[in-house]
């Protein structure tokens, strides 16, 4: 039996919230302080609540996450708020610190 994360789900139905809610109060308090279009990557991005967030506030956004569901739906969002969102399904244990990305801003 291949036992899958509850989420994945969720993360299959493109009309379904988000299982982790909306955007993370820490991540609303973080980007007031952020410089307008700063470099953000959010790695374990899931579907996309934090990133959607951030690239609505005008930020250049990667996205990072193993679930090629959650990030599939994560971009299907994003197209349909007109957002640019650089979205990878990688798995963080082998995906290396891009240097393109402002020091400190790393979720």
């Amino acid at each position: 039996m291949n036992a899958q994360p509850f989420w994945e789900d969720s993360f299959r139905n493109l009309d379904e919230p988000s299982p982790f809610g909306t955007v993370s109060a820490e991540i609303v308090e973080l980007c007031t302080g952020l410089p307008k279009n700063a470099r953000v990557l959010d790695l374990g991005a899931g579907d996309g609540r934090n990133a959607l967030f951030l690239s609505r506030q005008g930020h250049n956004v990667t996205a990072v996450d193993i679930s090629a569901l959650g990030i599939a739906k994560l971009l299907h969002r994003a197209n349909e708020q007109h957002l640019s969102i650089t979205a990878l399904t990688e798995d963080l244990r082998a995906y290396p610190r891009p240097s393109s990305v402002d020091p400190g801003l790393i979720q």
